[in-house]
């Protein structure tokens, strides 16, 4: 009879730890949008938006404004000579186009970068969260585990005072015993720390965490092509950048040549009328802004070579990504039709073996240990399956997609 109890207790423990908890899809949907709403540094990348937005208007407006002079002079008692000019500096080498462009470049790498940091944080959540899951599982896993133990110490003190069982088998159960309680502190500290990632990934307090859904995402083969690199948000808003450092050397060019300045000027010269009109040049003798235009492009050149940089390592994380998901996805797959099988078939040759006392409670004690070191192996593999499948949404600039695709 308590072999039958222990054998019960065993199996709640399969059927609860196998059971891997999970919601509907929207609650993760609505879990991230609310973090991209509420993210600190998604709240940085929305105000660097609205200060390129606010640089773009800018440098598109007039470079230079309208003077106006007024001047009086005593000739005399009787005569006196009263001027009023305007003049106005003509952008005559379109500068302020040229800044325009550049400010809508830097405009465009800012939209990117906001998409990128986008993606960034939801994937650090969504992996956080399949660690924290996993940790979650594994700690429940190692709490029941400790329950289990312990009956089993139990029982083996009513067994060894029986005299049912000799001393060796009875401190092997005590030890299982002491060797479960300190899975569970270890399954513990993990628990706190998977908790604790989570919390800084999501940038603010909430209340609870979505789980997972239990169906892990199919994966076809697929082609790793150059348009699906130049469209990661990270890469476009280095080309853009790269485009505006280019946008800059015309810039530095044209801030090298001089605008003219027209004037107009009318009053009272000693009582007689007087108008006059002025032209004025600058001369860029002390500074001819040769060195600005270098300076243009040598970082139009940094630029490139930072996008031609960022371009091959992005193809090798799409590859490695690829690669790491397709791998373990089969380990799942195969553990789903042989392991798990498995595992079910040897807690019904356990039962069987119980009832007609074929094996000893150290056999049963060791086969049970297994058992259960092969679930947590499950539940860790399943846990690193979810964050391969982040890992590769991230490489391939793919989250926000699968996440709006949740609710459907």
């Amino acid at each position: 009879m308590i072999k039958k109890i222990a054998f019960i207790a065993l199996f709640m423990v399969f059927t609860a730890s196998t059971s891997v908890k999970a919601t509907e899809n929207n609650d993760i949907e609505d879990f991230i949008k609310q973090i991209w709403q509420q993210n600190p540094a998604m709240q940085a990348e929305d105000f660097k938006v609205k200060t390129a937005t606010a640089a773009q208007k800018a440098a598109a407006k007039w470079l230079y404004n309208p003077e106006i002079e007024y001047a009086e002079e005593d000739v005399d008692t009787e005569k006196r000579t009263r001027t009023f000019a305007i003049s106005q500096t003509i952008d005559w080498n379109g500068k302020a186009r040229t800044a325009g462009k550049v400010a809508e470049f830097e405009l465009n790498a800012a939209i990117a970068d906001r998409n990128n940091k986008k993606q960034q944080i939801a994937t650090d959540v969504l992996i956080a969260l399949a660690e924290y899951n996993m940790a979650s599982n594994i700690l429940e896993l190692a709490v029941k585990r400790a329950e289990i133990m312990q009956k089993f110490k139990k029982l083996a003190t009513k067994s060894f005072r029986a005299g049912d069982i000799d001393t060796g088998e009875y401190n092997l159960a005590k030890l299982a015993f002491s060797e479960a309680l300190m899975a569970r502190a270890d399954a513990d500290i993990v628990f706190s720390e998977a908790k604790n990632n989570l919390d800084r990934a999501i940038g603010f307090i909430v209340n609870d965490y979505p789980q997972l859904n239990t169906k892990l995402p199919d994966f076809k083969d697929i082609i790793i092509t150059d348009k699906m690199v130049m469209q990661l948000p990270y890469i476009v808003a280095l080309t853009q950048r790269e485009q505006a450092a280019k946008s800059s050397i015309v810039e530095a060019k044209r801030n090298r040549l001089a605008d003219p300045t027209i004037g107009l000027t009318a009053g009272k010269d000693t009582g007689n009328d007087m108008v006059g009109i002025s032209l004025s040049l600058p001369i860029n003798i002390i500074n001819s802004y040769k060195a600005e235009v270098e300076v243009a492009k040598n970082e139009a050149i940094a630029a490139a070579k930072d996008l031609r940089g960022e371009i091959h390592f992005a193809k090798t994380k799409l590859n490695t990504a690829y690669r790491s998901y397709k791998l373990a996805k089969q380990a799942w797959d195969s553990w789903e039709k042989t392991g798990a099988q498995a595992l079910e078939e040897q807690v019904e040759v356990l039962e069987r073996k119980f009832k007609i006392r074929e094996i000893t409670p150290t056999d049963y004690l060791v086969q049970i240990k297994q058992a259960i070191d092969t679930e947590q192996a499950a539940q860790e593999l399943y846990g690193k399956v979810w964050v391969a499948w982040f890992k590769w949404l991230e490489a391939s600039g793919k989250v926000e997609k699968w996440i709006d695709n949740l609710g459907e």
